[in-house]
């Protein structure tokens, strides 16, 4: 399977991908344990920077559950 890349899976978490597109990125993650790496990687990455008083301020989504 094609690699897709970290916009695609920050786009994923975010949740603003088409459904074909969701589904694409879901059988990649199903077939590729780096991308499910990088996808939890990404995730801890967005929790921290959510959680910062910067972030906080400004006016970047974070997601909330």
């Amino acid at each position: 399977m094609q690699r897709l890349g970290d916009d695609r899976l920050v786009a994923y978490l975010d949740g603003e991908l088409e459904t074909a597109q969701r589904r694409e990125v879901e059988a990649w993650l199903d077939a590729d344990p780096a991308a499910r790496q990088q996808l939890a990687a990404l995730a801890d990455l967005d929790a921290l920077c959510c959680g910062s008083p910067m972030t906080r301020s400004s006016t970047r989504r974070c997601r909330t559950g």
